[in-house]
């Protein structure tokens, strides 16, 4: 089995939070998610992540 892994730059918003989700749902890759201000928008995108995956997305 090959793992991918993908880094997505600006995946804390619009379009690279959407590819994040979308790459996550695949369930064979890791992501990784780069940002310019590590501040409170990286926690909340992980919130969202996780509460989407809870929900089976």
């Amino acid at each position: 089995m090959n793992k991918k892994i993908a880094l997505v730059t600006g995946g804390n918003r619009g379009i690279g939070f959407e590819v994040v989700k979308g790459l996550l749902n695949q369930g064979d890759t890791t992501v990784w998610l780069g940002a310019r201000d590590l501040s409170e928008d990286i926690t909340l995108t992980r919130e969202t992540i996780l509460a989407n995956e809870e929900e089976g997305g």
